[in-house]
């Protein structure tokens, strides 16, 4: 058993984004997209056992880490989607241009060029 089945990340994950897409208003894009940071940040909420066997920080500059949830998250899923091990989640990733700074939570600032997000699809 992968890490992924043994502790459920993609039926936690798609919790998360159905929550969102529920609670969205409807809006002629679609429902919105989480970034990966905002998935690392809502999956510790609700699973902060997970991350801490796995030892993993949910991520942003400046941890001293290397790998973190939300770098996990977004490598899983986007993998999964490009292979077709997961489907109903679409991935799309914004672009990093003309943007200085980006802060998820209140504290956790973005540490990637191009930041991957996912939704459900067909919301």
């Amino acid at each position: 058993m992968t890490e992924w089945e043994e502790h459920k990340f993609e039926s936690r994950v798609r919790a998360i984004l159905k929550d969102v897409a529920e609670k969205s208003v409807e809006h002629h894009l679609g429902v919105p997209f989480l970034t990966a940071y905002q998935l690392a940040i809502e999956f510790n909420r609700l699973h902060p056992e997970v991350a801490e066997k796995l030892g993993l920080q949910v991520g942003g500059k400046g941890i001293g880490e290397r790998v973190s949830l939300a770098q996990r998250l977004a490598k899983m899923l986007s993998q999964g989607i490009k292979h077709g091990k997961i489907i109903g989640v679409e991935g799309a990733f914004l672009s990093h241009a003309h943007v200085t700074s980006l802060v998820f939570g209140g504290h956790i600032e973005s540490s990637t060029e191009d930041l991957a997000m996912f939704r459900l699809s067909g919301s």
